[in-house]
C-alpha cells in the first residue's frame, strides 16, 4: 500500500517524535543528510547513528549539526553503559537509510557488534529499512533471503529505486527518494500511534486482485484495465488488524514484503491458485477483475497481419466465484465483486442472487474516479439476501478497503451469535 500524506499532516505525525536515523556504509549516506534536516523541519527529535562504516563516506560533524542530539558512532563514546537499551526504550521509530547488504544481514541475523545494530536488537519499536546497494548485491539470493526475514519480522522495507548506479551501471538499487522515505516512515509512525483494532486476528484472509491476461499468440493478449490497486489495499488492510494474508495477485503493483504473495497472469492460473488457498482461508474476498472469456486457440509464435482473422473465437474461463462457493466451508465467508455501468446495481444483484456469495461489492464505473485503474472508488456492499449494507460515496482506496473489511466483520459477527443462540 502506498500513503500519501501532505506536509501539515507529516508535521503532525513526527512532531515531538524521538527518531533514530541510522546510515550506514553505503554511497548513498550523503543522501541522509537531506532526510535528516527534512525530519527536524517537520518536528522530529532526530537522533543520528553512523555506523563506522557510513563515517568513510559522511561526516558526523554534519549530522550533529543538523540532528536534534551529537551524532552517535560507538557504543564506547557514552559514559552510559547502557546507552544502546535507553535509546532503543524512548525512540519511536528506527529508520536506516541508506542500508547497506552487510548492515542488512547483521541485523537478520540478529549481530549486535556496533550501535546501531545493538540498538536494533533491542529495539520493540517499528524499524523502517531503506536499502541501497549494486543491483547485483540487491538480487543475491542471500540478501533477498534477509529482505525477506526481516519482514516477517514486521519492519518495514522500502525497495530501492531503479536508476543510475555507483560505476556507470544501471538498474535497481537506488535509495528511494526522501519524500518516498518520509511517506513510509510516516505511515509506519501514524500505524504505531493510531490504535488499529485487530479484529481479524487468528483469521486467515485471501484476497485476489487485479486483471487476468489472456493470451492470444506469444504476443498479444485480451485484457482489461484492472489495476489492481483495491485488492492490494484489502490485502494491506487486513494484515495491518491482525489476519494472515494471502494475496493471489495477477497485478504488477508491488506487494507489501510480508504479505504471502502469489503471482499469476492468466484466469486459469487464478483459479488454480484461488482454489490451491481457499481451504486455508476464512474470509475469501474476490477483488479481482478476471476475464470472463479467454481466446479459443493459442497461436504458437506471432499471428502476422497476412493471416488477417476476421473473428477471435472465445470460449469461457472458469466460474472461480461459483467454485468457491461449491467448496464453501460452513464457517467460511465469500465476498465477491461486481464492476457495472449505468443501471448496473441491478446486474449486481442478479449477479448476488446467481453465485449466492455472502457479501457482494458493486462498483459503478460509471462515475467518475471511479473503478479501474483509479486511486480512488465509490462502492456499495450487498448482503447475501440483497440488502444495501452500506454506500460508500468516492474516497481513497485504502479508506474504502476498512469500510469492507468492517462489513465483513460485522457480518462474521452475525455468524458468531446465530451459532451461539445470540439475537
Amino acid at each position: 500500500m502506498e500513503d500519501y500524506f501532505s506536509k501539515a499532516s507529516l508535521e503532525e505525525i513526527f512532531l515531538d517524535k524521538k527518531i533514530i536515523l541510522g546510515v550506514t556504509g553505503a554511497i548513498a549516506a550523503y543522501k541522509s543528510v537531506e532526510i535528516c534536516r527534512q525530519l527536524v523541519q517537520l518536528g522530529a527529535h532526530v537522533i543520528p547513528i553512523l555506523t563506522q562504516g557510513a563515517t568513510n563516506f559522511v561526516g558526523p560533524m554534519t549530522f550533529s549539526a543538523l540532528g536534534s542530539e551529537p551524532v552517535k558512532t560507538s557504543l564506547w563514546d557514552s559514559q552510559d553503559p547502557l546507552l544502546h537499551t535507553r535509546l532503543a526504550k524512548t525512540t519511536q521509530a528506527i529508520l536506516i537509510a541508506p542500508a547497506s547488504a552487510n548492515s542488512i544481514a547483521r541485523f537478520a541475523l540478529g549481530i549486535a557488534d556496533d550501535l546501531l545494530s545493538s540498538v536494533v536488537l533491542a529495539s520493540k519499536c517499528p524499524i523502517v529499512i531503506a536499502p541501497s546497494m549494486h543491483l547485483e548485491m540487491w538480487e543475491h539470493p542471500a540478501l533477498q533471503n534477509n529482505i525477506s526475514l526481516l519482514a516477517k519480522r514486521g519492519v518495514k522495507i522500502i525497495e530501492p529505486a531503479s536508476g543510475a548506479l555507483a560505476g556507470g551501471d544501471f538498474g535497481k538499487g537506488r535509495l528511494a527518494s526522501a519524500e518516498v522515505i518520509l511517506e513510509a516512515l510516516g505511515g509506519v509512525v501514524a500505524e504505531n500511534n493510531s490504535s488499529i483494532v485487530q479484529d481479524f486476528k487468528n483469521t486467515t484472509v485471501l484476497v485476489s486482485a487485479g486483471g487476468t491476461k489472456e493470451p492470444i499468440d506469444q504476443v498479444r493478449y485480451l485484457a482489461n484495465r484492472s489495476s489492481g490497486k483495491q485488492g492490494h489495499a484489502l490485502a494491506v488492510s487486513a494484515h495491518k488488524r491482525g489476519a494472515k494474508v494471502y494475496l493471489v495477485t495477477a497485478s504488477d503493483l508491488e506487494a507489501d514484503p510480508a504479505i504471502e504473495t502469489i503471482r499469476v497472469t492468466t484466469s486459469d492460473e487464478m483459479a488454480h491458485e484461488v482454489l490451491k488457498y481457499s481451504p486455508q482461508a476464512d474470509v475469501v474476498i474476490m477483488a479481482a477483475a478476471v476475464a470472463d472469456f479467454k481466446p479459443k486457440t493459442f497461436f504458437d509464435g506471432k499471428l502476422s497481419r497476412s493471416y488477417s482473422p476476421t473473428q477471435l473465437e472465445l470460449q469461457s474461463t472458469t466460474d472461480i466465484v461459483s467454485n468457491l462457493v461449491s467448496r464453501q466451508k460452513p464457517s467460511q465467508l465469500i465476498v465477491a465483486f461486481a464492476a457495472e455501468a449505468t443501471g448496473g446495481l441491478q446486474r449486481a444483484k442478479e449477479k448476488l442472487k446467481d453465485k449466492q456469495v455472502d457479501l457482494l461489492v458493486f462498483n459503478d464505473i460509471s462515475q467518475p474516479q471511479v473503478g479501474f485503474d483509479y486511486d480512488t472508488n465509490s462502492v456499495t456492499i450487498l448482503s447475501k439476501q440483497g440488502d444495501v449494507i452500506v454506500q460508500v460515496p468516492v474516497m481513497d482506496k485504502v479508506k474504502i478497503s476498512d469500510i469492507i473489511l468492517d462489513s465483513i466483520v460485522k457480518e462474521m459477527e452475525k455468524r458468531h451469535q446465530a451459532k451461539n443462540g445470540v439475537e
